[in-house]
């Protein structure tokens, strides 16, 4: 099985430890030497160096060995640790780095730097308590970053307004208040108060949690859902279910990635009239809204322009969708070193054009912007590109629902390309031949294929 594996240089950190044939989601990738089995004491005498090779694992600890001892960690993992072995997670392919998440396993670590450099990186790997880890293990990652660690520290924020409040319970329900819940993308389990309530009672037994809790424990997981589930009737489950508001809204960015602009704003309205919101958290949800909405009604201004592109003053975006005024706006094509164009699925959520193909960004011209400052911005802003793209020319798109001047960029990228999901679904590169047929026989948007001709012209020479 070794052999299945080799040992090189590693672009997260030192040597890694890449596959050497494909692996199917569920194979084991690699077997552990178990043969260095240590005592605590053992371990605490180690160089800090060698304690990061030191897993906890059924009780016991073992100073793991070459070639495994090479894997990076990542926080977007391939493998998983089970019986003593690196299984796949997914399948991976010939070539590719075999990697673990370090905070998935109880190594006599505090915290490290984070290098894998992936889109879900946390920056910092550190040591998880049991229910950090089983919650972890059993959400999805974006979801615990962005919104379970999000609960707890609004419950702990709370738990300062009320020292009579079981600190432990309360943290406790925080991190464990959705594992009932199903992955972001899927249809909502509307039971996951009750489905959670279930999964930690059989869970905080196995590891010992103190058995007077568990019930307040519970109580907190299936009152949090006020809409749905029993009426909180402790102060801890109360600050559990108050926080979980109140996340929504200092979380209101996260969410409207998940569920949409539009969405978000309806529940952080029928959050706000829950009855069961603690003051505190009452007072600083008001708060937030209140920016939100702010933000919300904050006028974005276009060029208004004629044919020739002459600005003739400024217009309310609003205002020249609903008038037909014709302004500026632009796109740019993103290609790899393949010569391969990257080319999206527009989000179901937008109002124009929703579910069709368009290229990797496309954006409007604000009052004020030239055409390459608002291509450069827009570019990071929908992909995290950085660059200055290449302008190539401009286009007249004059019919409805738009009505535009299209200046079309180009830029070369050899990374990841990182989508908003408010602007696109998905993605990925074509070549020439298959962008052209996809442009010219599927359902794009009205600057695609204008902005297409351009680029053509300017491949040609024209």
């Amino acid at each position: 099985m070794k052999t299945d594996v080799i040992v090189k240089k590693s672009k997260i950190h030192g040597k890694g430890v890449f596959a050497a044939r494909n692996f199917k989601k569920g194979m084991v990738v690699l077997k552990w030497d178990t043969s260095h089995e240590l005592t605590a004491e053992q371990v605490a005498g180690l160089p800090e160096k060698e304690k990061k090779f030191v897993p906890f694992v059924n009780g016991k600890y073992f100073l793991i060995q070459p070639p495994e001892r090479f894997v990076n960690h990542s926080c977007d993992a391939n493998t998983y640790a089970g019986n003593f072995c690196d299984i796949a997670k997914r399948d991976i392919g010939k070539g590719e780095e075999i990697t673990s998440n370090y905070s998935e396993t109880s190594g006599e670590y505090e915290k490290m730097k984070c290098n894998c450099g992936s889109k879900n990186c946390r920056r910092i790997i550190k040591a998880y308590s049991q229910i950090e880890k089983f919650a972890m293990q059993n959400l999805e990652a974006d979801f615990f970053d962005n919104h379970v660690l999000l609960v707890v520290k609004e419950a702990k924020w709370l738990c300062g307004f009320y020292p009579e409040a079981d600190k432990e319970v309360v943290e406790t329900a925080a991190l464990l208040h959705d594992i009932g819940q199903t992955p972001i993308g899927t249809q909502v389990n509307e039971n996951h108060h009750l489905d959670g309530k279930k999964i930690a009672e059989g869970f905080l037994p196995s590891i010992g949690f103190p058995k007077e809790k568990i019930p307040k424990v519970l109580h907190c997981i299936e009152a949090h859902r006020t809409s749905k589930g029993p009426e909180p009737e402790t102060i801890e489950a109360k600050i559990v279910a108050s926080a979980d508001n109140v996340s929504h809204f200092s979380g209101f960015g996260d969410m409207c990635k998940n569920i949409g602009k539009e969405n978000a704003l309806e529940k952080l309205k029928r959050d706000l009239k829950s009855k069961f919101m603690l003051p505190e958290a009452i007072k600083k949800a008001e708060k937030i809204y209140g920016k939100i909405l702010a933000g919300q009604n904050k006028i974005e201004y276009s060029c208004f322009v004629d044919k020739n592109d002459k600005v003739l003053g400024k217009v309310a975006r609003s205002e020249a969708h609903e008038k037909g005024l014709l302004h500026r706006a632009g796109v740019v094509l993103v290609f790899n070193k393949k010569g391969e164009v990257f080319l999206t699925k527009r989000s179901g959520k937008k109002k124009i054009f929703p579910n069709c193909i368009d290229c990797a960004c496309s954006f409007h011209v604000k009052y004020g912007q030239s055409y390459a400052e608002a291509a450069k911005a827009e570019l990071f802003e929908e992909t995290k590109i950085k660059g200055s793209p290449k302008y190539l020319g401009k286009t007249v798109v004059d019919k409805e629902p738009d009505h535009m001047i299209v200046a079309v960029f180009k830029i070369s990228h050899k990374g990841k390309i990182v989508l908003d999901p408010e602007e696109a679904g998905s993605g990925k590169f074509y070549s020439f031949k298959e962008a052209d047929r996809i442009i010219k026989n599927e359902k794009t948007t009205h600057w695609l294929p204008e902005a297409w001709k351009i680029y053509e012209q300017h491949k040609n020479g024209s």
